[in-house]
């Protein structure tokens, strides 16, 4: 009866926080809103941390965590040596499939093992999330304060959840990238007007209430159509986007360059 009820409270625990991760409008807080939700979802569960960025990368350090085993993911690395590439988190991004472990036994997490048996973690769920022909995925690592609890209390609940963040996570990765497209010229990947009148709308604001005063510079390319016209629109266009390459590399972090348009 306790095990079912545990079952039960996994569930509406995990249920609860599929909202919520509908409503994540960047991925990496997609991600933490997953995190926040396992945790919560198990007195069991002592921690939940993640990771978001290239599959591949050298080097994988938790971007997030959270729960009472908090202090064990400070110095965290999964790097490519040989023995980290065979643990559950390089494992499970490779197969992008759930990895279990028991951390005290598991020949795989001997690496990790002393630093697990300190802080109180008996077994380890290590989840995939995110499509595996992206090149920006996430990983969520589950770990419980008990072994064979995941094998007691059933990998359902959290790998179904793990596909729900997943779902989640491609729609934040589409609305991100209509939010560039929606504010980017195409050919000189600058600002474009409709983004350039949200800055100045902003930096106006921002004058107003600080009274601070902001420069505003308008370049104006004399000749453009002779030369559209005289060597044709490709080398116009050429000409146009190394404009914006090198008046980039001349800016400050703080500047806003777009385009008007002509």
């Amino acid at each position: 009866m306790e095990l079912f009820q545990e079952q039960l409270s996994i569930y509406k625990a995990l249920l609860s926080a599929t909202k919520s991760l509908a409503l994540g409008n960047l991925p990496d807080e997609v991600l933490r809103v997953a995190c926040d939700a396992l945790v919560a979802s198990s007195e069991r569960v002592c921690l939940a941390w993640m990771y978001l960025g290239n599959p591949d990368s050298e080097t994988i350090r938790p971007s997030y965590a959270v729960g009472r085993a908090l202090e064990y993911t400070r110095n965290l690395v999964i790097d490519l040596s040989p023995e980290a590439m065979k643990g559950p988190g390089r494992r499970s991004l490779i197969t992008n499939e759930p990895v279990l472990v028991q951390t005290e036994t598991d020949s795989t997490f001997a690496a990790w093992r002393e630093n697990a048996v300190r802080y109180g973690l008996q077994e380890g769920l290590t989840l995939p999330i995110g499509d595996p022909k992206h090149s920006v995925r996430g990983l969520i690592v589950v770990f419980v304060d008990a072994p064979n609890h995941f094998e007691q209390i059933g990998m359902e609940p959290f790998i179904a959840f793990a596909q729900l963040a997943t779902a989640a996570l491609d729609q934040a990765h589409l609305k991100v990238s209509l939010e560039i497209m929606a504010s980017t010229d195409p050919l000189t990947q600058l600002l474009n007007r409709r983004a350039f009148q949200e800055v100045m709308d902003r930096v106006c604001a921002y004058a107003k209430r600080t009274g601070k005063p902001f420069s505003l510079i308008l370049l104006d390319l004399d000749r453009f159509k002779m030369l559209n016209d005289n060597y044709g629109h490709d080398i116009g266009d050429k000409m146009l986007f190394g404009i914006s390459v090198v008046s980039k590399q001349i800016l400050r972090t703080s500047d806003w360059l777009c385009r008007w348009g002509g």
